[in-house]
Order: structure tokens, then sequence, then C-alpha cells
């Protein structure tokens, strides 16, 4: 072998290297952001609604079964998952044929959802958007799911009380929280009165509730604390500010 084929094998090489090399370092591309929702824990086979008609469309996406949960709990919670779905679309329609003469516009249901797993929980997040022809804009709403993982619990969805110890004044501290933290989270352009008017210490407030690794998630929909325009709203609070209150075993 000459000199020119063995410098030409060694360039050939080194150029192989540095291509597999590249490929083993160079970042990877960033996700596209979600609006208001971290990505999701997991993702599960899923069952999926459609239907069209010349004056609507529905798209709607719930689990096929959970990621953490046993039999019979597991059956439990996809079935009220599904009654969900079922009734939203009901109600949609029903909305669709009050909404009178057609305008020419097809009314519009999307329902997809997020899976996010705690510790010693596991939730589903839905969200909900729908539009109505001759509306300014469309509407969108949430809908959570949790679920107890601790051997023994209720296979039911978990009421935010069931998170906290029985006495316990946690709709006050939310309310707290939400007050405090939520300016930062809308932004400049933040209003006091709606933050004040959407976070009195309700149930219905924080109602849209779930738990993600170890944080408790409260989403406001669009109008609640917020002018249609920012959109809807996520507060993020570390369970370790909720200790105190917690039932010990979601305070890890």
């Amino acid at each position: 072998m000459n000199k020119q084929t063995i410098a030409g094998a060694v360039v050939l090489v080194v150029v192989v290297l540095g291509i597999a090399l590249y490929a083993a370092v160079r970042p990877k591309p960033a996700l596209a952001p979600t609006a208001t929702l971290p990505a999701p824990t997991m993702t599960l086979p899923e069952l999926t609604y459609t239907e069209h008609t010349t004056r609507y469309d529905i798209d709607a996406h719930y689990a096929s079964s959970t990621r953490m949960l046993k039999e019979p709990a597991n059956a439990a919670a996809i079935e009220q998952m599904k009654d969900f779905i079922a009734n939203a679309i009901e109600q949609f329609k029903t909305d669709v044929s009050a909404a009178g003469t057609d305008t020419g516009a097809k009314a519009t249901l999307k329902i997809v959802y997020l899976i996010f797993l705690s510790p010693r929980a596991e939730s589903y997040v839905f969200t909900i958007d729908s539009y109505l022809p001759g509306a300014a804009h469309g509407n969108r709403l949430f809908k959570t799911f949790v679920f107890s993982t601790d051997s023994g619990q209720s296979s039911t969805a978990l009421p935010l009380a069931d998170l906290f110890v029985p006495g316990a004044h946690y709709l006050d501290l939310l309310s707290q929280l939400a007050h405090a933290r939520l300016p930062e989270v809308i932004g400049s352009d933040y209003d006091v009165d709606m933050i004040r008017n959407g976070t009195t210490p309700t149930d219905e407030h924080f109602q849209n509730f779930f738990l993600d690794n170890r944080d408790l998630v409260i989403l406001f929909p669009p109008y609640q604390v917020a002018a249609y325009a920012d959109g809807p709203q996520t507060l993020r609070l570390p369970v370790s500010l909720l200790a105190n209150i917690l039932e010990p075993r979601y305070r890890q």
C-alpha cells in the first residue's frame, strides 16, 4: 500500500470518528413548551372518540388503563374518566342545539389529557377546549382526577380535602399562597381584584388540582384569576410549603 492510500484511509477514519463523536455529544433539540402545563410524567395507550357532523366536530381522548393502580381500582378509575368524557360530550351537543341557527361555522370540542405521577398518587389532567359559533372566542376548562396508589385507599378520585389532615384550614392556606404567588405567575399586567375574587377559600376555586412529583399544582382556567388574553394560569406549590397540614403519606 503506498503512502497516499494510507494517508487517505487515515483521513477517512478521522472523519468518521469525528461525525460519531459529534452525534454523541451534540445538544438535544429543546421540546416546545406547553402553554400552561409541564411535560407529562408518562403516557399510556389511549382511547379516542371522534364525531363529525355538518354542525360540529368532536375529538376526545382518554386513557385505556392506569399506570399504577391494580384491579378493581384500575377499572373503577377508567370508568370515572369515561363517564366524564361522555357527560362532557353530551353537554356540548346540548349547547350546540341551544345555539340556534347555523352560522356557517362549526362548533368544536377537543379533549386531551396528560398523566402525572407522584410518590403516592397518579393524576390525570384533562384540558377541554370548545367553541360555539357566534362566540367571540373559544373556551378552555380543566378537569383533574387524582387517584391514591396506596394499598387500601379508595379507587374513586380524591377530593382536595383528602390530601390534608382532618380539620386543617387548607383552603385558607392555599388562598394565601395564591395571593402571594400568582402576580409573579401572571406577569406585570396582573389584576389584584381578579386574583382575590378567583382565589377566595372555596373548594370550587381550587378544584382543578393534581400532584406532580413533589408539587401540588393548581390550574386556573381563563377569567378566574386573569384576563382571557393572559390565558389559563398554573400555580405550582412544593409540598414542603404544606407539610404541616398534609396527610403524612403526601408529604414525601
